[in-house]
């Protein structure tokens, strides 16, 4: 997401957690998993572990 869209919410009162940038490619793990399950993916392995790890 663009910086602005953080800015903004934190403007109109919204609190953002410290770690929350941090924990975005976890958003990312379900979309992973399926080219894995679907394709084959085995160039994400690396990527989900990376993630799982985290």
């Amino acid at each position: 997401m663009p910086d602005v869209v953080f800015a903004e919410y934190r403007e109109r009162g919204g609190v953002i957690d410290e770690g929350f940038r941090r924990r975005r490619e976890l958003w990312w793990l379900h979309a992973y998993l399926a080219v894995v399950a679907v394709v084959g993916g085995g160039m994400h392995v690396g990527k989900i572990s990376a993630v799982v790890r985290s």
